[in-house]
């Protein structure tokens, strides 16, 4: 689980929020690298594409997931914020119930999923279409 002080969230509510076992894995080795003083792995480097940063503040993080956008060619505007945003659009049309949606992601109102964060893709608008 990845906690998140209730200070780095608008409510103030610390969260606990399961992650990608991915994820889950390559943070583990960058921990257990950070703790034996060891060289990062090249393959987060390639990810990354520069050293690790030492700080870990939302300036840090959003220093480095721009220059990752910006080598992956995705316009400007891709923040690390949409990144929630298509966490919930494809959890939704995964068929994920909006309850669990809300508490991954912290809502405490699912208006506010469906107004701001849902996204109809043009995959859903085709399947939705094939289905008549």
């Amino acid at each position: 689980m990845l906690e998140i002080s209730g200070t780095e969230m608008k409510k103030g509510e610390d969260l606990l929020a399961p992650l990608h076992p991915e994820a889950k894995a390559l943070l583990e080795d960058l921990l257990r690298q950070a703790n034996n003083k060891n060289p990062i792995p090249a393959r987060v480097l390639q990810v990354l594409d520069a050293p690790m940063p030492t700080g870990t503040g939302r300036r840090t993080v959003a220093r480095v997931f721009s220059g990752a956008v910006a080598r992956a060619g995705l316009p400007k505007s891709f923040t690390f914020h949409s990144t929630r945003r298509t966490a919930a659009t494809r959890m939704l049309h995964a068929g994920v119930d909006i309850k669990t949606v809300m508490a991954v992601g912290g809502w405490t109102d699912p208006t506010t999923i469906l107004r701001h964060y849902a996204c109809a893709t043009t995959e859903s608008k085709l399947a939705a279409v094939a289905k008549l």
